[in-house]
């Protein structure tokens, strides 16, 4: 007895292991909100909302530092940082690499371009060719420089549609006349609604982060406007659509099930993708799992805070304690202790997702049974883990095989 013993303790201890990676769910399992920022304390209340909104739209995030997801609400905000978010505010959340954004960067006639971070290479090279920003009087982008209260307001003013030639200085207008200008007509579009600082003439200021996504609250909030030259007077007229609708169009919920794992995010079943949330890394355990997440109607993965979808429930089993039975229309599963009984037609599917590799496949219940059978010829012990959805029937099987000691 004492042999058995001996011989069975590495593998034993081998499955505790894996069944404690299995079920260490990253995020939350029942539908509530998954995400949460580590400095959330410090969120002003009059921002809270406008970070959400921020969030939900794939505009602003937070940074993982040391393995703890921060948001900085109050630490200033650097122009480039501003880069992505212009960026994704006005390509509906959009944050996919873009080669010849990039070389539109790195090609610029800006004396400092070789100072952009690699990450801000492609919404740079957007602002630039847009005008969003131009540069200042020695022709830099200083992409690393704070950008304050006053010009922060300029660059959302050039957003939702005004022209440089109503932003810059005037003939015959002095600095200060124009910053007054400048700020009124902000203030007029609403974008400095509920900012804190700035109503405390702080203009000059470096913007804090939570301040700008209070802006980005209000352009998206706010509608944008169309410029028309009517003989030496610009003219604007203010559009039926609001900044989230023109750029986003209307939100909705999908609901899909993760069946691969991608270098920073994951595939889904309805053949979208979406990255990670808070920039962590793609977890084998969300293999299998449905999740609900944000579509827009000009981006059809926008957001995913994290959460799984409600309902589902898990059973750990080795691939010995499962038994698949088929008839005219109906499967009987036994996993372990627990029996699933229901009806099943030639379209319902089983994703089978593979630990090794971090991918799934949907198989049907025919091809299932025959999986098991062939797991439970394997010399190796195989671990299941099995997924059953809110409606009591199986949704997925993680797929783990255990090396024999």
């Amino acid at each position: 007895m004492n042999c058995i013993r001996t011989r069975f303790l590495p593998l034993f201890l081998a499955l505790l292991t894996v069944f404690a990676l299995l079920t260490a769910v990253p995020v939350a399992a029942d539908g509530s909100e998954a995400a949460a920022y580590a400095d959330e304390a410090f969120i002003s209340n009059y921002a809270r909302d406008a970070v959400a909104l921020c969030r939900r739209y794939n505009v602003m995030h937070g940074a993982n530092t040391g393995g703890r997801f921060v948001f900085r609400p109050l630490d200033a905000i650097t122009r480039q940082e501003i880069f992505r978010v212009v960026y994704a505010l006005n390509n509906a959340g959009k944050t996919e690499k873009s080669p010849l954004l990039e070389m539109i960067a790195k090609t610029s006639a800006f004396e400092d371009k070789g100072d952009i971070a690699a990450w801000a290479m492609d919404s740079a090279g957007y602002c630039i060719s847009t005008g969003l920003f131009i540069g200042d009087h020695q022709n830099r982008l200083n992409p690393k420089a704070n950008i304050t209260y006053f010009e922060c307001a300029i660059v959302f003013l050039r957003l939702i549609g005004y022209t440089q030639e109503t932003l810059a200085v005037q003939e015959g207008e002095t600095v200060e006349q124009w910053r007054l200008r400048v700020t009124r007509l902000a203030d007029s579009r609403g974008l400095f609604n509920g900012v804190l600082f700035y109503a405390n003439d702080r203009y000059d200021q470096k913007i804090c982060r939570q301040d700008v996504a209070v802006m980005c609250a209000n352009a998206l909030n706010g509608h944008t406007v169309t410029f028309y030259p009517v003989q030496d007077e610009a003219v604007y007229v203010e559009n039926q659509k609001t900044l989230a609708e023109q750029s986003f169009g209307a939100l909705q919920e999908q609901a899909a099930v993760i069946i691969g794992l991608s270098l920073d995010g994951y595939l889904l079943s309805d053949g979208n993708s979406l990255p990670t949330p808070d920039y962590g890394k793609p977890e084998t355990d969300s293999l299998g799992r449905r999740i609900t997440y944000i579509a827009a109607d000009n981006n059809p993965a926008l957001s995913w805070d994290g959460a799984f979808a409600e309902g589902e429930s898990t059973v750990m089993a080795m691939a010995s304690d499962v038994a698949v039975e088929l008839s005219a229309g109906g499967a009987m599963i036994r996993i372990g202790g627990r029996a699933l009984i229901y009806s099943v037609t030639a379209a319902d599917v089983v994703y089978l997702c593979y630990a090794e590799t971090g991918t799934a496949e949907a198989v049907s219940y025919e091809r299932f049974r025959t999986a098991v059978a062939r797991y439970q010829q394997e010399t190796d012990p195989v671990l299941f883990r099995v997924i059953i959805n809110e409606n009591g029937m199986l949704q997925s099987v993680l797929v783990t095989r255990i090396p024999a000691a």
